[in-house]
C-alpha cells in the first residue's frame, strides 16, 4: 500500500466503524444500554506478557488476562458422529459489554456450535476461549498474547476495533497463527500482508476495508441521491473533532466529486452541544438537498432532535448505532429517516434461506438481551468460522499438529492455501445469483476498484454477486430498518423524510 493510501487512512480511519472514542465510551447515549450486553462466564488467570506490541520478549509485565469457555455442544445429530478427543482451541478477542463485540462473540459461539453438532472438524470438538481487550490497545496486545502462548490457539478471530487491531496485528508474524478479523475494516492492518506477505500471510479480514467503503458511498450518492431523486448539492454537518475534520476532508476531497455532488455549507458543532435547531437551520438555508451527517459522539440527540424539528432534508451517513435494532428505543421512537451504511452481511434485507434460519436461531438465543438481531460483525464471525472449518478439513488442520504444539510451517501454508482458494457462497436469492459470496483476494491480484493489491482482504463487488457489497438502510416511522440498496438487497426504496411528515 502506497504512501497515499497510508495517508488517507488516517481520514478514513473509522468512516467503516464510525469511530474509536465514541463507540467505546457510549458518549451521550451513544451505545445506550449496551453495557446490558451480559459478559460471558469467566474465569480469571494470571499470566506474563510482553508489555506493548514491537516490545522485546525480555521486557515482560504482569496482568490479569480475562478467559472464558464456551461449552462444547454434543447433541446428537442422526448418522454424525459425535466429536472426540482433545478439542480445536478457537481463540477469541473483543470488548465484553458492548453491542459489536458481543454480536461477534455470538456469531461465533453460533457456528462452533452447529460444527459441533456436526462432527466437529476433522472429527475434534472446537473450544471457544475468548478474552476481554476492555477496548484498550495494550490490553489487545496483551489478549492476543494470551490467546497464543497459554491458551495455545490453533485459530483466533478478533472482534477487537481498529486501534486495537492495528497494534496486535504486529504479533502475527510471530506466532504464525490464523488470525480473522469480524469487526474492523482497517486499511493499514490489512495492507501489511501485502507489504511482507511471507509475514503477515495468517492474517484475514473477510469484510471489505476502508477504500471500498468509500467508493460504495460514492456510489450511492450517485446512483440514489443523484441520478434518482435528483439531489446534486450537500452541507455537511459534523463535530468539532480530528475524526469529524478529517472524514469531512475526505468527503470533500474523494467522494462528493466521485458522485458529482456539490458541497455547498459546511456547519462544524461543539460535541457538548444540546440545542441543534442553529444548525439545522442554517443546513436548510444553505440551499442544500441532503445532509451528510459525521458524528462519532453523541448521536442520539441529533437524531432525536433532527425527527422533532421536522427537518426536510434527508440525513445519511455511516451511523453505526442504527445498525441495531434498539436504535429506535435509544432514540425514543424518534430515529426514522436516518440512512446509513455498513458492511455485509445485513438481517434487514433479502435472505438466502441459510441466513434466514441463522437470523431465526440468533433471535432465539439471544433476543432478550442486546444485540437482539445479528448484524454485520456477527454475521462475520458466524460465516467465517464456518469457511475456516472447511478450510481445515481440506488442509489436515489450522496450524498445530496435535495440541498445544507449536505451529507447523506446512499445516500452516497448507490452511492458507485452503482459505484463499475457497469460496463459501450462503444461497442464493431470487435472481438465482449469490446472496452472500465469501472469498478472498490473492497475492498478485490488482482490486478492480480502489486499486492496488489487497491479499486476504474480502473480494469486493458493489453488487454483491461476485463478492462483499456495502449495503445502505433506512429506518422509517413503523420502527424498522429497511435495506434500500443495493437494489438487489432491497426491501424498500428510499423515502425523503419529508414524505413521513405528511
Amino acid at each position: 500500500m502506497g504512501e497515499n493510501a497510508t495517508g488517507r487512512r488516517n481520514f478514513l480511519k473509522y468512516v467503516a466503524t464510525a469511530v474509536v472514542c465514541g463507540v467505546v465510551a457510549g458518549v451521550g447515549g451513544y451505545f445506550s444500554g449496551a453495557a446490558a450486553v451480559p459478559p460471558p462466564k469467566t474465569v480469571t488467570t494470571t499470566v506474563t506478557t510482553a508489555a506493548a506490541a514491537g516490545a522485546p520478549k525480555t521486557v515482560t509485565t504482569t496482568a490479569t488476562v480475562t478467559e472464558t469457555v464456551a461449552k462444547t455442544v454434543t447433541t446428537t445429530v442422526p448418522g454424525v458422529t459425535k466429536p472426540q478427543g482433545e478439542p480445536w482451541i478457537v481463540g477469541w478477542l473483543g470488548g465484553y459489554g458492548l453491542d459489536f463485540p458481543a454480536g461477534s462473540r455470538r456469531g461465533l459461539e453460533l457456528a462452533i456450535e452447529e460444527i459441533n453438532e456436526a462432527g466437529g472438524v476433522l472429527g475434534r470438538p472446537l473450544k471457544m476461549v475468548t478474552v476481554d481487550t476492555k477496548q484498550d490497545v495494550e490490553e489487545g496486545v496483551k489478549a492476543y498474547d494470551f490467546l497464543a502462548e497459554t491458551a495455545k490457539a490453533d485459530i483466533i478471530l478478533s472482534g477487537a476495533v481498529d486501534d486495537v487491531s492495528n497494534v496486535f496485528v504486529a504479533r502475527v508474524p510471530e506466532y504464525r497463527i490464523p488470525t480473522i478479523e469480524t469487526w474492523t475494516t482497517s486499511a493499514t492492518a490489512i495492507g501489511k500482508v501485502a507489504e511482507d506477505y511471507d509475514s503477515y500471510k495468517p492474517y484475514f479480514l473477510p469484510t471489505t476495508n476502508d477504500f471500498h467503503f468509500a467508493h460504495a458511498m460514492g456510489l450511492f450518492l450517485k446512483e440514489v441521491f443523484m441520478d434518482k431523486m435528483g439531489y446534486t448539492k450537500c452541507v455537511l454537518l459534523y463535530e468539532d473533532t480530528s475524526f469529524g475534520h478529517n472524514v469531512a476532508d475526505w468527503f470533500k476531497e474523494a467522494i462528493a466529486p466521485s458522485a458529482g455532488v456539490e458541497v455547498v455549507d459546511e456547519v462544524v458543532y461543539d460535541i457538548e452541544c444540546m440545542d441543534f435547531s442553529p444548525h439545522f437551520a442554517r443546513c436548510k438555508a444553505s440551499g442544500a438537498d441532503f445532509i451528510h451527517l459525521i458524528a462519532s459522539v453523541r448521536v442520539l440527540p441529533i437524531a432525536t432532535q433532527y425527527v422533532e424539528l421536522k427537518v426536510s432534508l434527508p440525513i445519511e451517513g455511516c451511523i453505526v448505532a442504527a445498525q441495531f435494532d434498539e436504535w429506535w428505543e435509544d432514540t425514543g421512537g424518534r430515529g426514522w429517516g436516518f440512512v446509513h451504511m455498513h458492511y455485509p452481511p445485513t438481517s434487514y434485507g433479502k435472505l438466502d434461506e441459510w441466513s434466514k434460519r441463522t437470523l431465526e436461531k440468533y433471535r432465539a438465543k439471544y433476543g432478550n438481551s442486546r444485540p437482539r438481531n445479528i448484524y454485520c460483525a456477527g454475521w462475520q464471525a458466524y460465516y467465517m468460522m464456518h469457511f475456516a472449518a472447511r478450510a481445515a478439513e481440506r488442509a489436515g488442520g489450522f496450524s498445530r499438529p496435535k495440541p498445544g504444539q507449536p505451529v507447523d510451517e506446512s499445516l500452516l501454508d497448507a490452511f492458507i492455501e485452503e482459505m484463499e482458494n475457497s469460496v463459501l457462497v450462503s444461497g442464493y436469492l431470487e435472481d438465482r445469483r449469490p446472496c452472500w459470496k465469501f472469498c478472498f483476494q490473492k497475492p498478485g491480484e490488482k482490486d478492480p476498484y480502489i486499486g492496488g493489491e489487497w491479499p486476504h482482504c474480502a473480494r469486493y463487488d458493489p453488487t454483491g454477486v461476485d463478492g462483499l457489497c456495502e449495503v445502505y438502510h433506512e429506518w422509517f416511522p413503523d420502527g424498522k430498518n429497511y435495506c434500500i440498496w443495493p437494489e438487489r438487497y432491497a426491501l424498500k426504496e428510499f423515502v425523503p423524510p419529508s414524505e413521513f411528515m405528511k
